[in-house]
């Protein structure tokens, strides 16, 4: 039996390559299909309107000293001036105008001297008005607002006849002495101007009028209602001590 040693080897070498191509061909690795991930909203930049923040009170309170001065419109004489203390609530920046709280309240009580028909100092009434009610904050210029409020409450009033200071007080005559008075219900009607030096400090400058009609005993038994009527003006400075809820 001859063999034809030419195409015996050429037909091995033919065999071992095709076996090692495919070998490494299995061995390669081969790529990877992988599913893009969903679309993902790019994060936002925290603002403040979309920061938590705190919950209440959603206004801003400034407080700081004043000077009020009353002017009697009703049965007393004599304005007065004292030192008192400035409030205010503040709207947040973003919405400046709209409805705030009102809250209006006398610590010490507004003192009147009472005076006899012959001018003598026997005494003084005191009002002591607590009230609450809403305002409306507007712009009007840059750093510049007014605020005006309604504000309706009572009054607890008293008498004493052992204060006998006699200047600085706005007086009430009447024909006999009065041995007690009344406690009254009482409204108040404000404008107030608020400029805005800084972020945290605001000077302010207001007029209001304050309605309230105690009722007078007097020493020989009858009765008559007071008109402790007012024109309250009053000037101070506020620091932002709770800045407004974003």
């Amino acid at each position: 039996m001859t063999l034809k040693l030419p195409g015996v080897a050429l037909a091995l070498f033919v065999g071992v390559w095709g076996a090692g191509i495919g070998r490494a061909s299995a061995q390669e690795p081969q790529p990877q299909t992988t599913t893009a991930p969903p679309d993902q909203p790019a994060p936002q930049a925290a603002t403040e309107e979309t920061s938590p923040g705190r919950k209440w009170p959603p206004f801003g309170i400034g407080i700081g000293p004043g000077v009020l001065g009353l002017v009697p419109t009703g049965d007393s004489t004599n304005p007065q001036a004292s030192l008192t203390v400035v409030g205010r609530f503040i709207r947040s920046r973003r919405r400046p105008a709209g409805l705030v709280p009102a809250l209006r309240f006398s610590l010490g009580g507004q003192k009147t001297e009472l005076i006899t028909s012959n001018a003598v100092a026997y005494g003084s009434v005191h009002v002591r008005p607590l009230m609450g009610g809403v305002g409306w904050s507007q712009p009007i210029a840059d750093r510049v607002s007014t605020v005006f409020s309604v504000v309706v409450g009572y009054s607890w009033n008293g008498l004493d006849l052992s204060d006998l200071k006699t200047s600085g007080r706005p007086r009430l005559t009447e024909p006999g002495a009065v041995v007690s008075v009344g406690n009254s219900f009482a409204t108040e009607l404000s404008s107030r101007l608020w400029f805005d030096v800084t972020n945290r400090v605001s000077l302010m400058a207001g007029l209001s009028f304050l309605h309230t009609r105690p009722e007078l005993t007097l020493n020989d038994g009858t009765t008559r209602p007071w008109s402790a009527d007012q024109l309250r003006l009053q000037t101070g400075i506020a620091f932002t001590i709770l800045k407004p809820r974003h």
